[in-house]
């Protein structure tokens, strides 16, 4: 390829992860300025920062892209500062505005576990999140593995189900968000700019 296919692409990548950041910082501003977290999904954010504490694990294995053109530093660079933005959010989430989470509709997969009447009555596994982010990563384990029987690779079992499991959780990482956007039908701003830019 040509160096200016080689810049594209080493800039597409890094402006994804820019991208990422920015939907981490507009959300936190968000939230501190309408003193609010109503309409976020904490299993959606709790996916997503968790996906990019997943993705430093890629530098230290070595299956992070590397860049052909752009400085290397700036990949692992912006890396740790989105973990740690996304880190400090999800912090600011649970210690600040978690009064103002609405727990009750960020309830993707609880519908499973009601059907077949899973549920206790009382206690720490009758709240609905608890229960649907189980549900959630129950769903992104066993699809892992089936995806990792047709995605086969020349790496170990555990790197490559790590992959697996790492492409999974960014394939459904939204759900949860879009669940509540569908139970509420109105989206904010704010909140469809993070879902765009996270996809």
């Amino acid at each position: 390829a040509s160096w200016g296919g080689k810049l594209l692409l080493d800039g597409l990548i890094h402006g994804s992860d820019l991208c990422l950041g920015g939907t981490f910082i507009a959300i936190f501003l968000a939230i501190r300025s309408s003193k609010s977290a109503a309409g976020l999904s904490l299993q959606t954010l709790i996916t997503i920062v968790g996906a990019r504490i997943l993705h430093l694990v890629s530098h230290i294995i070595g299956l992070h892209y590397v860049p052909a053109v752009m400085p290397w530093a700036l990949f692992p660079l912006v890396d740790c500062i989105n973990a740690f933005i996304g880190v400090m959010l999800l912090g600011t989430f649970m210690t600040q505005y978690y009064s103002t989470y609405e727990k009750n509709k960020d309830n993707f997969g609880i519908h499973f576990f009601e059907k077949f009447e899973l549920l206790p009555k009382t206690g720490f596994w009758s709240e609905g999140p608890v229960v649907a982010s189980l549900f959630l990563y129950s769903v992104v384990l066993v699809v892992a593995f089936a995806w990792y029987t047709v995605r086969r690779s020349h790496d170990s079992f555990l790197v490559s189900y790590f992959c697996c499991v790492y492409e999974v959780v960014c394939a459904v990482a939204l759900m949860p968000q879009l669940w509540m956007f569908h139970k509420d039908r109105r989206v904010s701003q704010t909140l469809a700019l993070f879902v765009l830019l996270t996809a």
